[in-house]
């Protein structure tokens, strides 16, 4: 998997993130719409705590390999990590492409929905 890891997560969890595939950070100070730039031409999974990723109108799902949007308070990295351990383990590059998911701590969100959803 190939992740674009916004600034404002935790260099543990992108740390995380590389050991499962490939991460890369948003370089330091980008505005939202150069970080929906570079996560569209590198194809590349979105993860960040920025809930303006989950404006449908603003960043429309079907144009990214995936946003998620990290809503665990606090922000505890193994929480966090954990989070998406599962995540990531039950769904696949293509499954979560042109889709945003919510992850919180007792499980995550996925829209629009999978077919196979649990």
């Amino acid at each position: 998997m190939r992740f674009l890891v916004d600034e404002n997560v935790r260099r543990e969890v992108r740390d995380f993130l590389a050991s499962i595939g490939s991460a890369k950070y948003v370089p330091h100070g980008s505005s939202d719409v150069v970080v929906a730039h570079i996560a569209q031409a590198e194809h590349r999974i979105l993860v960040t705590h920025d809930k303006d990723f989950g404006n449908a109108l603003a960043y429309p799902p079907k144009r990214y390999a995936g946003i998620v949007i990290i809503r665990i308070h606090p922000p505890i990295v193994g929480i966090i990590n954990g989070a998406l351990s599962i995540l990531f383990s039950r769904y696949d590059e293509k499954s979560l492409a042109g889709r945003i998911v919510i992850l919180e701590a007792s499980g995550f969100l996925i829209n629009p929905p999978l077919e196979n959803a649990e």
